[in-house]
């Protein structure tokens, strides 16, 4: 009797693992769909300049990953090609949740020419002759005319990489210069955000620093991706320079359960 309960006991084993094990290998073969963040994003940028921007993705960890090195043959921004030109790209494995890996496809983008490009899709080319197109939120792209040279500003030690949400636009600026400094205007023009422009020109003195947080004008989802890479526009007497410091991602150091399933819902 104890042999048939143990011959019974190691065949349903035997079954349930043959099962589980053809669940894993249709799932290593079954395509995942692909979940963009969905940015709001502002990018000023002088011409002829280049800039790497992030775009973070999710994907069924459990399921085939089309976006590879070995797959792709060009990616480009989709009606924003003759501006924006994909010189190099990369793909970045990050951590993984309970479902979802969560990568990052970085890419590498000249800025050719003058102009402003609302950007709202990636475009992606296979080497076996399909494409793909890709929501990844709203950009708007700002390439401004080569500035004239002045190395008069560098970044502060307030301005972050990264924030955890947002509530206005991080500046923080050192006067590196041997001349006093004023600000004009800070230019960040998100897609569904207006912020609030300067009163006045704001005097940097020579060797200070200028630490503000640019507020936005109106009602707005702190907890939503953003990315900006704002343009800083001063003169130091009746000479107006402009000043491009780097972007910052607002809201990935809160990548929670709830925020990748609020994402990939608004990409279904």
């Amino acid at each position: 009797m104890r042999n048939k309960k143990s011959t019974i006991l190691y065949s349903t084993l035997v079954i349930l693992s043959s099962i589980l094990i053809f669940y894993l290998l249709i799932s290593r073969n079954t395509i995942s769909k692909i979940h963009f963040i969905q940015f709001e994003s502002y990018v000023a940028a002088p011409e002829k300049s280049q800039y790497t921007i992030d775009l973070v993705y999710f994907v069924n960890k459990f399921q085939k990953d089309i976006i590879e090195d070995k797959n792709i043959d060009k990616i480009e921004l989709k009606n924003a090609e003759d501006v924006l030109n994909i010189s190099n790209f990369s793909i970045i494995k990050g951590e993984n949740t309970n479902k979802y890996s969560i990568k990052t496809l970085s890419l590498e983008i000249d800025f050719l020419f003058t102009s402003i490009k609302k950007v709202q899709y990636v475009n992606i080319y296979f080497t076996d002759g399909t494409k793909e197109s890709f929501k990844i939120g709203q950009w708007i792209f700002d390439i401004n005319s080569i500035p004239i040279e002045g190395n008069h500003l560098s970044i502060g030690d307030k301005y972050p990489f990264m924030s955890k949400f947002f509530d206005g636009c991080i500046v923080s600026v050192n006067n590196t210069s041997q001349s006093d400094i004023f600000i004009k205007s800070i230019n960040i023009d998100l897609p569904n955000i207006k912020f609030l422009d300067l009163d006045k020109s704001i005097e940097i003195k020579k060797g200070s620093s200028f630490n503000t947080r640019v507020i936005p004008d109106g009602t707005y989802n702190k907890y939503n991706f953003y990315f900006i890479k704002p343009k800083i526009v001063y003169s130091i007497g009746e000479v107006e320079y402009t000043f491009y410091p780097y972007g910052i991602h607002y809201g990935l150091l809160n990548l929670t359960e709830d925020a990748i399933k609020n994402e990939i819902n608004k990409t279904k």
